[in-house]
């Protein structure tokens, strides 16, 4: 499951192409996307979106 999470947000970003390829080989704004992927944070002021979270930092 979690792989095709993974594989899903790489397409979204636009780098699903580099996904097998040798990290030195991706470029700055890449590597960015790829952080993006990873961390999934979202911020919001909307408390029915709040309480889908599985942790809050206030």
């Amino acid at each position: 499951m979690a792989d095709a999470r993974v594989s899903q947000l790489l397409e979204r970003f636009g780098i699903d192409h580099i996904g097998d390829n040798e990290i030195t080989r991706a470029s700055g704004g890449q590597l960015q996307r790829a952080a993006i992927c990873r961390a999934i944070v979202m911020v919001t002021h909307d408390p029915p979106v709040t309480a889908r979270a599985d942790r809050i930092i206030y």
